[in-house]
């Protein structure tokens, strides 16, 4: 930097030579001279908007090593700019974004140049914008743009860091993502649902261009139809002719464009398919059975014989199942017909056995001709009998109204919370009353649930309390205060260490739990929250009320991260899947809705019950919801299709009251007349559960519920041949040391 006597200096050598006098009789210093010549350079150039000069003028403005030359150049710049000169525009929003020159920065926002590239105005605008902690407002399209042709490495990676704050997050993965595309291509797969319809577009569009010369490209462009439906670009690939890596991909992609020619070319025998779908998110499965039932196409299931795993056989709807039985049966091809009844849910698997036996089929196999016979003739007394749940057990709690219910972790324990001071426990299976009753100062408890460890008591009072017992003793432990409503939900952490409560305050309060203490508390714009269910391991939390939407908040920090638009009326119930992301919303209107809580996306909308649900319940393993209406109807939907498996009434003139055991075993039911009843879904659930290898079955347990008294004649038939077609199955006993599982045909051991 030319110091203040070089300046000095060169004012007085350039005098002399303005003079007249022989530059060479003057003697000027070597950096100085260079000092002059860079000036002199600069004042040629300013006028010169070539883009030789202007580049000249960006490399200096940018590069020089005096500030005065950096400054004489950036102003050089401006000169040109003002002029119209749109390259020395964009020479200094370059200088501004990646050398953060306070002197071009302002240049630029003062500045009203019409820009030669718009995109890099578009990366200095944003760049502007959030570095001032306002919410930019600009073109997605440009703004990629811009990130990719003129950011640098670094500057990407505080631009990504920037963007996290913002609702450009998305965005700004994405373009990291395709300016480093060797290794990341893959992962725009799974982001692809949370970004915006704008940045879809771009997403595609990047795709498409990189498509030309990147096979993986091609690849994630046709999965982003195949997993997400994108019909754009499932467009791009049909037009180009691109197809996915594997194997199984293939056979499914051409599933799913509907071009059964190139399809059975390569899977001719569905083994491919069928690979694809055990391989399938649950949301590509329900999208591949919706396109099989729209086409008609559902005789694929008949492959099903050469999987090691089918579990997801209890994805398929009761029409699945119709349409693929229908179909083999049209098509008589009954050999497959046998080999799905064994894999199949002993309900449909009996269907089956009956469509063979009427067809009068039999198996090759002489040995197997007679079980055939003989399990064909049980499942005719299936199909002819309806299936009937009856109550396991009644109990009364004492004439008092009762308003909440819980089951204990181990099904020990039934408390129920009452509108009178006490809450009444019974031990099970006995159902003798436990003395002494809990006891508190309010007049009614609303809502009540067990410690994980089935310690403890939470019990939450119209007084606005939440209250602690120790059961064991019946004792007291602990009072939480802080509401200033009435508290109609809790919700208790997966781990067990967080406790909330949510009133008609619309207060939404964070305790630590078990010891008591409130460390956070939330304002939700929803009065009178009637609901509140834990998601995601424990990460987010949902709250309901007597409002139009359903919050869903980010823990620990308290954010909401979104809201599910629901009737204005409100709702009354919330159901979380365990480990998931499932919400169920039982609005007012009794209409229940099933959402993905992380994106916001409806899954299903389950038709209209006959009155407000009363009780909203996930199976444990998370393919089934139970819901039961305040008249009394209890349904239970296949989670996959947002179909009704199956549906009973309970004797209840009007139910105020649910609880599910944590096994998925129990459901109990209560009124406004004390009474209580124990209804055992064993049964059910396993009559609509596939049969897998890997699933110890609980023949025991099947033998020992056919003699309880609370179960029906037409159930008790239904159990025996659920137990004589798992036999068939599995017909070995060897004694090993050590359980082994022997694939059917090994051997023929009948037990």
């Amino acid at each position: 930097m030319a110091t203040n006597e070089n300046r000095s200096d060169s004012i007085k050598y350039l005098e002399v030579l303005l003079s007249g006098t022989e530059p060479h009789l003057v003697e000027i210093p070597p950096d100085l001279e260079n000092d002059l010549l860079r000036k002199g350079a600069i004042l040629a150039l300013q006028e010169d908007a070539s883009m030789e000069a202007i580049s000249l003028l960006g490399r200096l403005a940018q590069g020089a090593a005096s500030s005065d030359i950096r400054n004489l150049a950036l102003f050089a710049l401006r000169r040109l700019a003002d002029s119209g000169a749109t390259a020395a525009a964009d020479e200094i929003y370059q200088i501004a974004i990646l050398d953060q020159q306070p002197a071009a920065r302002q240049l630029a926002l003062t500045a009203r140049w019409k820009p030669g590239q718009p995109a890099i105005k578009a990366l200095f605008d944003w760049l502007v914008a959030v570095e001032d902690g306002n919410e930019p407002n600009i073109n997605l399209e440009l703004l990629t743009e811009g990130f990719l042709a003129f950011a640098t490495p670094s500057l990407q990676s505080a631009i990504f860091s920037r963007a996290a704050q913002t609702r450009y997050r998305n965005w700004a993965q994405m373009a990291v993502w395709f300016a480093t595309p060797k290794d990341n291509l893959r992962k725009l797969i799974d982001l692809y649902p949370d970004l915006s319809q704008a940045e879809q577009e771009i997403c595609r569009s990047y795709l498409e261009k990189l498509a030309q010369d990147h096979q993986e490209a091609q690849y994630v462009l046709c999965s982003l139809f195949i997993e997400h439906d994108d019909r754009d670009a499932r467009d791009i690939t049909i037009r180009k002719g691109y197809l996915p890596e594997q194997p199984y991909e293939k056979a499914l992609y051409y599933f799913l464009i509907g071009n059964q020619n190139l399809y059975q070319q390569i899977d001719f025998n569905h083994n491919l398919l069928v690979t694809a779908y055990e391989a399938s998110s649950r949301a590509l499965r329900r999208r591949l059975l919706a396109f099989s039932r729209q086409t008609g196409q559902i005789d694929w299931l008949s492959a099903i014989n050469q999987s090691n795993e089918v579990r997801w056989l209890a994805d398929l709807s009761d029409r699945d199942w119709e349409l693929a039985i229908r179909s083999l049966v049209s098509q008589e091809r009954f050999a497959e017909l046998w080999r799905l009844a064994q894999v199949a849910p002993p309900v449909w698997s009996a269907g089956i056995l009956v469509r063979l036996h009427r067809s009068q089929w039999k198996p090759e196999d002489p040995g197997d001709q007679e079980s055939f016979r003989s399990m064909a003739n049980l499942a005719e007394i299936c199909l002819r009998d309806a299936l009937d749940i009856q109550p396991a057990k009644k109990l009364m709690a004492l004439s008092d109204e009762v308003l909440s219910l819980a089951l204990h972790p181990g099904g020990s324990l039934l408390a129920a919370g009452s509108s009178g001071q006490p809450i009444f426990l019974w031990h099970l299976p006995e159902g003798e009353l436990h003395f002494p009753a809990l006891i508190g100062p309010a007049s009614s408890t609303r809502a009540i649930k067990f410690s994980l460890d089935g310690e403890l008591i939470i019990a939450a009072s119209s007084d606005q309390h939440v209250r602690l017992f120790r059961h064991k003793n019946s004792q007291l432990i602990k009072t939480l205060e802080g509401h200033r409503g009435l508290i109609r939900a809790m919700a208790l952490h997966p781990n067990g260490r967080l406790l909330v409560t949510t009133s008609f305050d619309g207060a939404i309060h964070l305790w630590r739990f078990p010891m008591g203490t409130r460390f956070k508390s939330l304002v939700s714009q929803v009065k009178e929250l009637f609901a509140a269910e834990f998601l995601a391991n424990g990460d987010l939390l949902a709250t309901g009320g007597a409002g139009d939407r359903v919050d869903i908040w980010k823990l620990p920090d308290g954010n909401r991260l979104r809201s599910i638009p629901v009737d204005p009326t409100g709702v009354l119930h919330l159901e979380a899947t365990p480990a998931s992301d499932l919400l169920a919303v039982a609005e007012r209107t009794r209409r229940i809705s099933i959402w993905n809580a992380v994106n916001g996306n409806l899954v299903h909308l389950l038709p209209e019950l006959d009155a407000p649900v009363a009780g909203l319940h996930f199976h444990p393993n998370e393919q089934i919801l139970i819901s039961v209406s305040a008249k009394g109807m209890v349904n239970l939907w296949n989670l996959n299709s947002g179909s009704s498996l199956f549906s009973f009434e309970t004797p209840h003139p009007s139910i105020n009251a649910t609880c599910l055991a944590s096994d998925g075993q129990t459901l109990v039911t209560a009124d406004g007349t004390g009474a209580i009843y124990l209804w055992n879904l064993a049964s059910f659930v396993w009559l609509h559960t596939p049969y897998h290898p890997g699933i110890s079955l609980p023949l025991d347990q099947l033998s020992r519920r056919m003699v309880d008294t609370a179960v029906s004649p037409a159930e008790i038939t239904r159990l025996r041949f659920t137990e004589t077609l798992w036999k068939w199955i599995r017909r070995y006993e060897i004694e090993i040391g050590e359980p082994m599982l022997i694939e059917l045909g090994e051997f023929d051991i009948e037990l």
